[in-house]
């Protein structure tokens, strides 16, 4: 029929004339449904402007580099807060964020002269925003232990573009939290702005906490007039109202105070505690060093009397008790502070005048700590994990993390954190050096794993290794080969642990039929690599619409999108419960959406009319794909490279786990090929291949396809409805059932699992002899 026909080559349609692509339906013009439509439109030419297949074909690591961040220079003293910066929570430490970003630097120099590539790529790499924390000085280590700054804050994700040919770019971004010093021009300005926008949502926040508390004591008020009226024993309630804590219905007499405490200039209480502080801070300063004084007039005394003295012990006693009392009427009973007798060295008075300026900056600066994301676009996909390696080192680099182990390398040197800082040109000659050196040759491209999996585990891999300039010299990085697969490898094995292994083969066969797929989760590395896994995981088919590794939690409405998509969305606990109870994710949902929670490991289906018949009644691999689950949680507890990608970057994978992870892909290749039958040797058979002046173009019959097939199960049914209703079968039954108790009496003998046990055992001593 030429109604089911696909066109393929030149004169292909670049749409499926299938149900969800039909361009003849009429679709309703309300504002909500323009709305979408423009979302979608809007979403397109951004993934449009960043894909670019117009690079030369030079094997390099990346085509483009981007460093997007808040330029604190630019922010005049005058701005307004409110409207330039939001909240990310209510408490003191809660980072505030704005949507303003730019792209401050860029490599090579003109890669990011069009305004809309610097605003689409800042709307992926900050789906929330840019995230500026202000932290006192005193609490810095404490605020890297709990992950607000540090390397446990770094946020990594896998980025990809498609343009309107199909053409996909891939890239990858790093994102983390750098410290700005006050001390460059523009950037007291920046801070005391946001510590004007804090000290606003703090005052909001204590407004908020009171009024509350207000109307919970007023509601604690009516329900005792309430009992006492109602002539019963009054009934204590307990009224918790949360506002980031437990708050209690507070008396009248409390609130009064609790105004007070609104404003801290209008509490002065609280400035006699700083007073009071101030002043003890003094005191024990002049006492220590009055204790210094005395015990080197004491020491000077004593030695002048022991040269004077014959060396008897009473007078030496009556020295030592002169020195003891003179300390001990010094230190005021004071058993905290230890006096040191020796000479201070140079280093330590050095370290002691660092202590000293860094204690006198904690009572009157704060720290701030501003996101920044390095991004590599453009690189080869199977070398994402020798890019986010690089891209790690640089960052590392920046922070004063990595130091070299020679002096050999002519590079030049920076010195300690922030050597990239308003050196722009530093920053290029390093990523000059990585875009030319952390290539794969052809050869090394080449390299597979053995097709034995003992070969795999009892094999050294080959390495691939390289020179890197650091801090202090060089440092060398050696990655095995073939490269690890961010995706491919740890996307997958991620995705396994945290789904059941029949939701995966149902995510992946609603995937075949091109049913939208949305994935929630808290950590973007996590989402962006198991949103990529996917297409990893139906190979030998590709997704030919709508892919998005990370899509902002602001443009939720993209999942009414006319055509199929497969995003990852970032977001809080509480905000991936929102969405999920959102009017327009249900309403996509009866239309094929399917929603994929990577926190609570749950999959919500499509609720569109039989697709979960199918999937249910759909074979499936899931027993030996439970198996391989298992087996994977085993070796987390061993192996850290699966619990994070860091560590990942680190160590890779163990042997182990590449063989674990290379049969988990082969099932389920297996199982996706087994849906296209002979069709990849003999598809000339299933359409009409014509020659014309232009090429070839090849019209694809589904229904020369699709009725062998339903001849062929029908038939099959036939015969094996037949065949179960012969005495053949039924004797083959019979002896399955005699063989299972004769397993079940052996099992029962000592003598049999003596047996097989020594055997056992001999064989492994022989086998590790041998080895």
């Amino acid at each position: 029929s030429q109604n089911d026909a696909g066109k393929v080559g030149s004169d292909a349609p670049k749409l499926n004339e299938g149900k969800r692509f039909s361009i003849d339906k009429q679709l309703p013009t309300d504002g909500r449904t323009l709305q979408n439509i423009a979302l979608f439109m809007k979403l397109t030419a951004m993934t449009k402007s960043l894909a670019k297949s117009s690079w030369p074909k030079e094997a390099l690591c990346f085509r483009q580099f981007s460093l997007l961040t808040v330029d604190p220079t630019s922010v005049p003293k005058d701005a307004d807060p409110i409207f330039s910066w939001r909240d990310s929570g209510g408490r003191f430490l809660d980072p505030l964020s704005t949507k303003i970003s730019r792209c401050i630097d860029s490599f090579p120099a003109d890669a990011m002269d069009d305004n809309l590539d610097a605003m689409a790529l800042s709307t992926f790499c900050f789906p929330e925003g840019v995230f500026v924390r202000l932290i006192p000085q005193k609490v810095k280590v404490e605020a890297a232990r709990l992950g607000m700054i540090g390397k446990k804050a770094d946020e990594y994700k896998l980025l990809a573009f498609t343009d309107g040919n199909g053409f996909t770019t891939h890239g990858i971004a790093l994102t983390f939290f750098d410290e700005i010093s006050p001390k460059v021009p523009g950037v007291r300005n920046f801070i005391d702005l946001l510590k004007n926008r804090r000290q606003m949502r703090m005052s909001a926040v204590r407004i908020s906490r009171w009024w509350r508390c207000l109307l919970g004591a007023k509601k604690l008020k009516v329900d005792e007039s309430e009992s006492s009226s109602s002539q019963s024993p009054p009934v204590k309630k307990k009224h918790r109202h949360k506002i980031h804590g437990k708050v209690r219905a507070i008396p009248k007499a409390v609130q009064s105070k609790l105004k007070k405490c609104a404003s801290p200039s209008n509490n002065p209480k609280l400035l006699r505690r700083h007073s009071s502080i101030e002043t003890e801070g003094r005191q024990k300063g002049d006492i220590i060093t009055n204790r210094a004084d005395m015990l080197r007039n004491s020491l000077t005394l004593m030695s002048t009397k022991f040269k004077k003295s014959d060396g008897k012990s009473e007078i030496r006693n009556e020295i030592l008790k002169d020195v003891v009392s003179d300390i001990t009427s010094a230190s005021l009973h004071d058993s905290n502070t230890e006096i040191i007798y020796k000479h201070f060295s140079e280093k330590t008075r050095r370290l002691g005048k660092e202590s000293f300026e860094a204690m006198e900056a904690f009572s009157f600066d704060e720290a701030c700590f501003i996101q920044k994301c390095y991004v590599m676009v453009g690189g080869p996909q199977q070398e994402q994990f020798l890019q986010m390696r690089s891209l790690q080192h640089i960052v590392n680099v920046d922070r004063g993390d990595i130091i070299g182990e020679t002096n050999s390398h002519d590079f030049e040197k920076g010195k300690g954190k922030g050597i990239f800082e308003g050196n722009h040109l530093l920053r290029h000659k390093f990523l000059h050096f990585i875009q030319r050196s952390m290539v794969l040759s052809p050869a090394q491209a080449r390299i597979r794993l053995p097709d034995s999996d003992i070969d795999i585990i009892l094999e050294r891999p080959k390495t691939f290794d390289s020179e890197i300039p650091a801090l202090n010299g060089v440092s060398t990085i050696s990655v095995p080969l073939p490269l690890p697969h961010l995706a491919a490898d740890w996307g997958v094995a991620t995705l396994l642990q945290l789904i059941e292994a029949d939701s995966l083969l149902t995510i992946l066969q609603l995937i075949l039929i091109e049913r939208s797929i949305l994935i929630l989760g808290e950590c973007s590395g996590i989402v962006t690599s198991c949103t990529c896994a996917l297409l990893e995981l139906i190979r030998p088919y590709k997704w030919a619409s709508n892919f998005m590794p990370i899509l902002p939690k602001d443009m939720i409405e993209f999942v009414n999108s006319p055509v199929p998509f497969i995003a990852g969305v970032v977001a809080s606990r509480k905000d991936i419960v929102s969405i999920e109870r959102d009017e327009r994710v249900l309403n996509a949902m009866s239309e094929g959406l399917t929603i994929v929670n990577l926190v609570t490991s749950e999959i919500h289906v499509t609720s569109e009319r039989g697709i979960k018949s199918i999937m249910r009644s759909c074979p499936s691999p899931c027993a030996k794909l439970m198996r391989y689950k298992k087996r994977l949680e085993e070796l987390r507890e061993a192996d850290p490279s699966l619990q994070s990608i860091p560590n990942f970057l680190d160590n890779g994978f163990s042997r182990k786990v590449v063989v674990a992870i290379r049969a988990v892909k082969s099932l389920i290749e297996s199982h996706m090929t087994s849906f296209s039958g002979d069709i990849s040797s003999n598809w000339q058979n299933y359409g009409d291949l014509r020659h014309s002046d232009d090429g070839q173009t090849f019209e694809f019959y589904p229904s020369k396809f699709i009725e062998p097939l339903r001849l062929q199960l029908e038939s099959r049914l036939q015969l094996q409805e037949m065949m179960y209703h012969s005495q053949l079968f039924i004797e083959y039954v019979d002896e399955r059932r005699k063989l299972h108790l004769s397993r079940q009496e052996l099992a029962k003998r000592d003598d049999v699992g003596v047996f097989l046990a020594l055997w056992i055992w001999c064989r492994w001593k022989l086998r590790k002899k041998l080895n």
